[in-house]
């Protein structure tokens, strides 16, 4: 997956990380996105990464909701992180639990822009 974006609100490690974890979902098969919290009042229903991608870059804080049809699994995104911006996750799928632990070990590897 290639996704052409020039950030507005996020660090360029930060949009990496957020699209390393969107390959990494979409890599399973599974996990599409279904909406965002915006860090106010309003869950913005997203049908695309691209989407999601771009309400999660014009707020300060969010989080990703995604679904494998059957059960929905969060991330939440605080910007300004750096490579910490994966702040939270649901455990409650093992499958999604495991990936999000992969997504950890790749950011690792990254060094700050």
């Amino acid at each position: 997956m290639k996704l052409d974006y020039t950030p507005h609100n996020m660090a360029d490690v930060e949009v990496k990380i957020v699209t390393k974890l969107f390959e990494m979902l979409e890599g399973e098969g599974t996990w599409v996105p279904k909406m965002v919290d915006d860090g106010g009042d309003d869950y913005v229903p997203v049908t695309t990464w691209s989407e999601a991608l771009e309400v999660i870059d014009s707020v300060e804080w969010s989080a990703l909701f995604v679904t494998d049809g059957i059960q929905t699994s969060w991330v939440a995104l605080i910007h300004g992180n750096g490579r910490d911006l994966v702040s939270d996750y649901s455990c409650r799928d093992p499958r999604f639990e495991a990936l999000m632990e992969r997504h950890a070990d790749w950011i690792e590897t990254l060094t700050e822009d």
